[in-house]
């Protein structure tokens, strides 16, 4: 069964669309009233499918499309929006959204894009799918001569790469690497492990490719490729995301 996002500050709006898929679906709706909820909802509980308004407050929608690619989170988005310039249009495509939409809304036209997005999502098979999964992160750095250990957890994990949150600020992050810069990209060195059995561990090096905060969040979101990954982590990796009692 699929699910969707909503996304929109106007209560009404909300209200029409969650009830209209709710009746006329198959589908599981949720629905939210700005881009920083969305973005909690969708790192905690993906959905299948995103419908958001771009004008929002806290995080408008272009921001949210935005932060989900940086995050790997490759989900489908469809913009509605009562604007309908060119311009506008272009950026959200730009930025990933599969479809833009102009308010006042056609319920049943809506829905037809909806379904078309959903069906090409289902049969789209991705390589390396980031999902959602409950590892922990061990982190061990160099601070004034002595090793500090920091600890957090997987947002999301694939076989290429992770989203992790950081609760202190990203410039102690990259300051805390023992200063190993690849062209300008930060390197860390990780420890992954089942917080439930932490013999179930591996040590891989990420490349660390982007961070996101969020206002009025204690922690960042931290995106990281994975780098020199050999066959045998390989396939340990493997077997940590296929654990169900770590999804």
């Amino acid at each position: 069964m699929p699910s969707i996002l909503i996304v929109d500050d106007e209560p009404l709006i909300l209200e029409i669309l969650t009830e209209f898929f709710r009746r006329n679906s198959d589908a599981t709706v949720r629905s939210v009233s700005d881009g920083k909820k969305a973005l909690e909802e969708i790192l905690t509980n993906p959905p299948d499918l995103v419908i958001t308004d771009l004008s929002m407050p806290e995080m408008d929608g272009f921001e949210l499309i935005e932060n989900m690619e940086r995050l790997g989170l490759q989900i489908p988005v469809i913009v509605i929006s009562g604007k309908c310039s060119t311009l506008d249009q272009k950026r959200a495509k730009d930025l990933g959204a599969q479809e833009f939409l102009t308010k006042p809304l056609n319920l049943e036209n809506l829905k037809g894009t909806v379904d078309l997005v959903l069906a090409h999502a289902v049969d789209e098979v991705r390589a390396a799918p980031r999902i959602p999964v409950k590892l922990r992160v061990k982190h061990v750095a160099q601070e004034g001569g002595a090793k500090v250990t920091y600890e957090s957890e997987t947002i999301n994990c694939s076989l290429t790469g992770l989203c992790f949150k950081w609760y202190l600020s990203f410039k102690s992050l990259t300051q805390s690497v023992a200063e190993r810069v690849d062209k300008g990209s930060h390197l860390l060195d990780l420890i992954l492990y089942d917080p439930e059995d932490k013999n179930r561990k591996l040590q891989v090096r990420a490349k660390v490719v982007h961070c996101v905060r969020i206002p009025d969040m204690e922690f960042d979101y931290v995106g990281a490729e994975f780098v020199d990954l050999d066959e045998v982590s390989e396939r340990q990796l493997k077997n940590l995301l296929s654990e169900p009692s770590l999804q």
